[in-house]
């Protein structure tokens, strides 16, 4: 509704316009076909079924899903060893 009532507010005046209810029908609409084709294109780009598993060879494994696994944090691997007999942060709290 927002988007059709800026559409009336700003159209220049030179420019003809309709019925307001009916430039708000047509608008709303339209954004709600579009949702639904996005809807769909989503569905199918993404999580189509590949040999009956649905996102396995697509979102799932995606490099974005998987890479943290390859980091220090997630292997447990310090930063920096300490030496022996050597604390971490000060002496005295």
């Amino acid at each position: 509704m927002s988007t059709s009532r800026a559409y009336i507010q700003h159209s220049p005046p030179r420019i003809p316009t309709t019925h307001p209810n009916t430039v708000i029908d047509v608008l709303s609409a339209a954004l709600d076909a579009g949702t639904a084709v996005a809807t769909v294109l989503v569905y199918f780009c993404l999580q189509y079924p590949h040999n009956g598993n649905i996102g396995s060879s697509t979102i799932r494994n995606w490099w974005g899903n998987t890479v943290f696994r390859k980091t220090a944090d997630w292997n447990a691997v310090p930063l920096r060893q300490l030496a022996e007999g050597e604390t971490f942060g000060p002496d005295v709290w």
